[in-house]
């Protein structure tokens, strides 16, 4: 399967309204979704985003 990438968008944490975002791929449990240009990552495993390193978020 090609590697496809795109542009991260920032999101404001405190926002007067919900925040929305679309993830695409499969639901294959070794996928795995990072942002290029922050520190964010989520697998299919658990579905929980975490730091690049694995570290929760508070």
């Amino acid at each position: 399967m090609p590697r496809i990438e795109l542009e991260a968008v920032p999101v404001r944490v405190g926002a007067a309204y919900p925040a929305v975002y679309l993830e695409i791929g499969s639901r294959h449990p070794d996928d795995l979704t990072t942002c290029p240009d922050g520190d964010l990552m989520s697998t299919n495993r658990d579905g929980r985003f975490v730091h690049k390193d694995g570290t929760a978020y508070p």
